[in-house]
């Protein structure tokens, strides 16, 4: 079938939902994964569409430097995608357009549309269109995004999207800056995943320290299992059995026999000033593998590990970025192995 060529014309910018209007700092870089079919940084369906202006622009200080946490695997020389030959390619006048198109059709659900502006090796990258569309749901979604620069074929868009933090999809930023890279096709221009980039905001490390020594507190204050003080994430909080109750002055007592004859059960604390430790890394935690395990390899990209302590009582608590702030998906007694 022929290809559709797309005239020159501006897109008249649309307003944002209010509900994105937020600021947040501390970013990381990652580069866009494709697997079966999906494009893997960040997480969900596409829907709505709003383009960032004037005041919306989001703050670019502070931002780390890019890393590259998984490429796309360079193969021999792709022809036309034969999954997808049945669709005829959409080819923008000049970088800027293939992007607007490509994050128009996500934003609005439309696979068949956002396949047809990926080049052909990245249709064939993304195992076609069938796979593409089987895939909806492991893309971003997308709530708003602003165009900010272009360099040549790479077009630099804000984004704000649905935040998320899952065991499946592991953590969807709320707010990211993509680098989105084109490759001239003929007469036109398609977006190129392999090249392209997408560098997340979270929340500012003081956030990370705020929310677990918020979870100390609560269990210091022997709050019920999942009351929201604790601030944890909706799934399974991984870690070390009964870690709350370790901080609860009311279960010493009760708690003292069964410690005694069990080792890899921690000591229960006792009513005292909550504090927390600084903020770290993954790698600060004696055997990060639970969470490897339980989240994927990007935890050592956006995990935060705390150490709080209530008189003699410890544990390492470990934080996801959830939108603007931090929330507890694993706590880790000090000194007690995890179950």
């Amino acid at each position: 079938m022929a290809d559709t060529l797309l005239e020159d014309h501006p897109t008249a910018p649309l307003l944002p939902n209010p509900a994105t209007r937020r600021r947040r700092s501390g970013r990381v870089a990652s580069r866009l994964v494709i697997v079966a079919g999906a494009l893997v940084v960040v997480a969900g369906a596409g829907l709505g569409i709003a383009r960032l202006t004037g005041s919306e622009q989001p703050n670019q200080g502070g931002y780390a430097p890019e890393v590259v946490l998984a490429g796309v695997e360079r193969g021999a020389p792709v022809g036309p995608s034969t999954a997808g030959s049945d669709l005829p390619a959409t080819l923008a006048p000049d970088p800027r357009r293939a992007a607007e198109v490509f994050l128009d059709a996500e934003i609005a659900g439309n696979a068949r549309a956002s396949f047809a502006v990926l080049d052909p090796e990245s249709q064939e990258q993304v195992a076609g269109l069938s796979a593409w569309e089987d895939a909806a749901r492991q893309r971003p979604d997308y709530l708003a995004y602003r165009i900010v620069g272009q360099d040549a074929g790479t077009v630099t868009i804000q984004v704000e999207m649905s935040p998320r933090v899952s065991e499946i999809s592991g953590v969807v930023p709320g707010r990211a800056t993509i680098r989105l890279a084109t490759s001239r096709q003929g007469a036109g221009y398609q977006v190129s995943l392999g090249d392209t980039y997408v560098q997340a905001d979270y929340p500012s490390g003081t956030a990370a320290a705020e929310a677990a020594r918020a979870w100390a507190g609560a269990a210091n204050s022997c709050l019920p299992t999942g009351d929201p003080a604790y601030g944890e994430f909706d799934g399974t909080v991984i870690g070390t059995a009964g870690a709350a109750q370790t901080f609860c002055p009311a279960t010493a007592l009760a708690t003292l026999s069964s410690v005694a004859a069990t080792p890899e059960v921690a000591s229960p604390g006792v009513a005292g000033m909550v504090v927390a430790g600084t903020v770290g890394r993954l790698d600060a935690l004696d055997d990060p593998s639970a969470v490897l395990s339980h989240f994927g390899a990007d935890a050592t990209e956006w995990a935060r590990v705390v150490r709080v302590t209530a008189d003699e009582t410890a544990a390492d608590v470990v934080l996801a970025p959830l939108g603007d702030r931090w929330v507890v998906v694993g706590v880790f007694a000090v000194g007690v192995s995890a179950t």
